[in-house]
C-alpha cells in the first residue's frame, strides 16, 4: 500500500499550482474566485472535506467567535489565521487559545481543524515534540496543515522545535525503518491550555510570535451545547457544522493587507495588547520583574549614567541583578533564576529588541552605552520604582502602550496602517448591527471635578481601561484621540496640538502624541482637553 500510495502521489519537481484551493467538488482559483475541475496537473496532495458553497454564510461562527473571543479586532486574528491555513500562506506565529475549563476552547480549535479537514491535522502535545527521545514526533507534521497541541498549560522548556517549525527552518524526521530526512513545515500551529506556556525561551522568539487568544468566559452547565465535535464517521456534527462552507468565504473575503496586519506583532488593538501584556507577565518571571519594579526613564547617559547591573552581592535598592533575585525569592517560585550573563543580554533584549524601547544600539554588554566608568555595567533609560510614582505603568506596560501609538479612538488602526480607510474587521456586506457592534464605547458622564484632574474610568469588557479628563459642566470622558492641550512644567502655559492616543495603569499617566506626531507619556497634572474659544471643543466634550 504504501509502495502504491508513492507510485500515485504528485511528483516532487515543483510543479504545485498555487492560488488554488481545492475542494470536494471541485477546485476555487483566488484570482477571480471561480471553480474549476480537479486534475492531476494541479499537484494538489490536500483536499478540503466539503463542497465550496459561493453563497454560503456563518452569522452563528461569527456570533460564537465574537461572544467567545470578546472584541473585533481579536476575532480578526482567527480570521486571518483560518485564511493563512487555507491559501497555504506561511506563518512565522502561532495561536495560543487560552482560559479555564468550559470555556469554548475546544470548539475553537475544531473550527480550524473543521476548515481544514481533521485528515489534514496533525494532533500533538509539546512535551512530545520537544523530547528528544520521541524519534518520530516531527514525521506528523509532514503534508499537514494544522498542528493542534493540547494541554500545553503543562509544558515549560525553551521549546526549540516549536521555535522551529513556526520559524521556516528545517527540521529533522525520522521513519520506522532507519530511514532520515529533512522537512519544513509551513501549516499553522495552534497552542490550547487552561495557561499560556511557560518558555525558558533566552531570546524573544517565543513572546514575538504568540498571538494569544484568551477565553476568560466560563459556560454554565445548564447552557452548555453541542457546537461542533467530531462525527463517527471522521466528519463533523453540531450546531456550526453546515455552517462551515461560509467560514471559508469569510476567510477568504480578508485582503491580504487585513490579513497581515491582523497577525502583525505589533498590535493596533486595545484589547489585543492587553492580552499580549498578560500573556508576557503570566508567563515571564524577568518581564514581571522588570513591570513591577522599573519605570521607564529616558535620560541621556551624560545626564545620568543608568541604572547599574551589578552582581548577586550587591545592595537590591540599588542593584539590578540583587533586586532580580530578591523579587524571585520573594515570589517563591520554583523557575530558576538566570544567571547574571543571561540577565543581562535577555533584559535588554525584552525590552530592546521584543517590546522596541529606544534603548542604545549594541549587543556587547560589556562596552559602549551599557558600560560606564568606575561604575561598571548599566541599564541607561529605566530606574526603580518609587513610592512617588503611585500606579503609574511600569517599563513593560509603558512599551506595550507605546506601541499603540497609531490608533485611532476605536482602537482597530488608523489610515497609517492596511487597518485604515474606515475598515473595521468586517465586510461591507456586513448587517448594518454587525457594524454598530464596533463602534466606539461611549463612556458615561462623571460629573464636575476639578478640571487639571484625570480620574479613572473603569475598564470597559474586552475594550481596556480608559483615561479620561473631566470638563466643566456636564463632563464626559475623552476617548483616545482627542485633541488635547499639555502644559509647559517650566512656564505654566498651555501648548495645543497634541492628541490623546491612549492611556496608563490607573490615572496617574496617559499616553499622548506630540504636534511632531512622537509619543511620550504624561503625567495627570499635565494635559486638559483643547479649548476653543471660551468654550470647550465639542469633539472633546
Amino acid at each position: 500500500m504504501a509502495a502504491f500510495r508513492r507510485t500515485i502521489a504528485p511528483q516532487a519537481d515543483g510543479n504545485v499550482a498555487t492560488g488554488l484551493v481545492p475542494f470536494a467538488n471541485s477546485c476555487l482559483r483566488l484570482s477571480d474566485m471561480q471553480r474549476i475541475p480537479h486534475c492531476r496537473e494541479h499537484g494538489n496532495a490536500w483536499v478540503l472535506p466539503y463542497d465550496y458553497d459561493a453563497a454560503a454564510t456563518c452569522p452563528r461562527i461569527k456570533g460564537f467567535l465574537l461572544d467567545r473571543l470578546g472584541d473585533h479586532a481579536v476575532v480578526e486574528v482567527f480570521r486571518a489565521f483560518g485564511r493563512a491555513l487555507l491559501i497555504g500562506e506561511p506563518l512565522k506565529c502561532f495561536l495560543e487559545i487560552t482560559g479555564p475549563s468550559n470555556t469554548g476552547k475546544t470548539v475553537l480549535a475544531n473550527l480550524l481543524m473543521a476548515l481544514v479537514g481533521s485528515s489534514n491535522t496533525a494532533a500533538m502535545t509539546l512535551q512530545r515534540l520537544e523530547d528528544r527521545q520521541q524519534r518520530f514526533e516531527t514525521l506528523k507534521l509532514r503534508n499537514r496543515r494544522l498542528a493542534v497541541f493540547s494541554e500545553c498549560q503543562d509544558y515549560s522548556g525553551q521549546l526549540q522545535v516549536l521555535k522551529a517549525i513556526t520559524g521556516g527552518d528545517p527540521i529533522p524526521a525520522e521513519i520506522k525503518g532507519g530511514r532520515h530526512l529533512d522537512l519544513t513545515y509551513t501549516g499553522g500551529v495552534v497552542l490550547v491550555g487552561n495557561g499560556p506556556v511557560r518558555a525558558s525561551d533566552p531570546t524573544g522568539a517565543v513572546i514575538n510570535r504568540r498571538r494569544s487568544l484568551p477565553v476568560p468566559k466560563v459556560v454554565a452547565a445548564d447552557q452548555e451545547r453541542c457546537l461542533l465535535k467530531i462525527a463517527g464517521t471522521g466528519g463533523w456534527e453540531g450546531e456550526l457544522a453546515e455552517e462551515l462552507p461560509g467560514l471559508v468565504n469569510w476567510a477568504l473575503g480578508m485582503t491580504a493587507a487585513q490579513a497581515s496586519s491582523a497577525l502583525a506583532r505589533d498590535v493596533r488593538s486595545l484589547a489585543r495588547a492587553e492580552s499580549k501584556l498578560e500573556a508576557l507577565l503570566a508567563t515571564d518571571p524577568l518581564a514581571e520583574f522588570a513591570e513591577q519594579r522599573l519605570i521607564w526613564h529616558p535620560v541621556p547617559l551624560e545626564e545620568w549614567h543608568g541604572l547599574q547591573v551589578g552582581v548577586a552581592s550587591s545592595d537590591p535598592e540599588i542593584s539590578l541583578f540583587a533586586s532580580y533575585l530578591q523579587f524571585m525569592d520573594e515570589q517563591g517560585r520554583n523557575t530558576r533564576p538566570l544567571s547574571l550573563k543571561v540577565f543581562k543580554a535577555k533584559l535588554v533584549d525584552l525590552l530592546r529588541d521584543t517590546l522596541g524601547l529606544p534603548l542604545p544600539p549594541g549587543s556587547d554588554l560589556s562596552g559602549g552605552d551599557y558600560r560606564v566608568r568606575d561604575v561598571g555595567s548599566v541599564l541607561p533609560m529605566v530606574r526603580f520604582r518609587q513610592k512617588s510614582d503611585g500606579d503609574a505603568p511600569g517599563v513593560i506596560r509603558f512599551a506595550v502602550l507605546n506601541k499603540l501609538g497609531g490608533m485611532d479612538g476605536n482602537g482597530t488602526g488608523t489610515t497609517e496602517t492596511p487597518l485604515g480607510n474606515g475598515w473595521n474587521g468586517w465586510n461591507e456586506s456586513e448587517p448594518v448591527a454587525d457594524k454598530e457592534k464596533n463602534s466606539p464605547v461611549v463612556l458615561p458622564p462623571i460629573g464636575d471635578r476639578d478640571p487639571e484632574s484625570v480620574p479613572a474610568v473603569p475598564s470597559v469588557p474586552h475594550r481596556g481601561s480608559r483615561l479620561c479628563a473631566a470638563v466643566p459642566g456636564q463632563a464626559r470622558s475623552v476617548p483616545p484621540g482627542t485633541l488635547i492641550e499639555v502644559q509647559n512644567p517650566q512656564t505654566g502655559e498651555w501648548e495645543g496640538g497634541w492628541q490623546q492616543i491612549g492611556g496608563g495603569k490607573g490615572s496617574a499617566s496617559v499616553l499622548c502624541r506630540d504636534p511632531q506626531g512622537q509619543s511620550r507619556l504624561k503625567g495627570k497634572k499635565e494635559i486638559r482637553p483643547a479649548q476653543v474659544g471660551s468654550s470647550w471643543d465639542s469633539e472633546s466634550a
